[in-house]
């Protein structure tokens, strides 16, 4: 039995990185067991995350912000 590697990220650059290095990871050893956070390329590579990457995203985040204050109108 082999622990888990923990892998992190929290936007869409840091997930393409995570993803090569995990893809470079599955490569060299056996059905390694990938926990944590990550988005679809991590998903992909074999990460089962924890929360939606998405809602950890600080740009997402503003995004939404501001499409939700421009949809709200003063009294």
């Amino acid at each position: 039995m082999t622990a888990p590697i923990f892998i992190l990220a929290g936007e869409a650059s840091g997930d393409q990185l995570a993803a090569h290095l995990m893809r470079a990871v599955n490569n060299a050893y056996e059905n390694p067991d990938w926990i944590g956070v990550g988005g679809r390329l991590m998903q992909a590579e074999g990460l089962e995350s924890w929360v939606d990457m998405e809602t950890l995203s600080v740009y997402g985040v503003w995004r939404r912000v501001k499409s939700l204050s421009a949809a709200i109108q003063p009294c």
